[in-house]
């Protein structure tokens, strides 16, 4: 009796501890989504996501959200891929952008890339909405020029297919 009652305050303690670590974790959520600070967690997990896809094929994926490019005080272009040399097109530069923002429509996100790709010196361009802000109607990938448009959600693995599409 006494090592079940020993057990059963142990579980009752266990249990409280992961009550207080979700409730963190949810309150830590829900305050990212009020602020910009969602759009970075997003930012960083598509980097994260192309880094172990490129891997695979020997191309470069830098994170540049946070520098300026080519033109003066501009950060447009959040990731560069650099193909390796195994492709066709070896050393080309793709210019990826992402946004988790409501109300950013395809001819704001087409301006957008246009203007990474010049900032970021690549000749192809990938948008990559959020799922949960993607404007609706919104085909999951398009193409409009050398631009293509994702539609993907970092916690939904059956999209991750729309980014390895769209890379390629």
């Amino acid at each position: 009796v006494t090592i079940l009652d020993a057990q059963s305050k142990t579980n009752r303690e266990f249990q409280e501890e992961v009550k207080v670590a979700i409730a963190t974790i949810t309150a830590k959520k829900q305050a990212d989504q009020q602020t910009t600070r969602h759009g970075l967690v997003f930012e960083q997990a598509l980097h994260t996501f192309l880094q172990d896809l490129c891997r695979q094929s020997n191309d470069m994926v830098e994170f540049t959200g946070n520098s300026t490019g080519l033109i003066k005080n501009c950060k447009k272009g959040d990731c560069l891929v650099e193909l390796g040399p195994e492709h066709a097109a070896a050393g080309a530069r793709i210019c990826v952008e992402a946004k988790e923002v409501v109300g950013f429509d395809l001819r704001q996100a087409r301006a957008e890339i246009e203007e990474g790709r010049k900032n970021r010196d690549a000749r192809i361009g990938m948008f990559v909405y959020s799922k949960k802000t993607a404007p609706t109607g919104l085909e999951p990938i398009s193409r409009f020029g050398d631009d293509v448009f994702v539609i993907w959600d970092a916690e939904d693995a059956t999209t991750d297919i729309f980014l390895k599409l769209g890379l390629t």
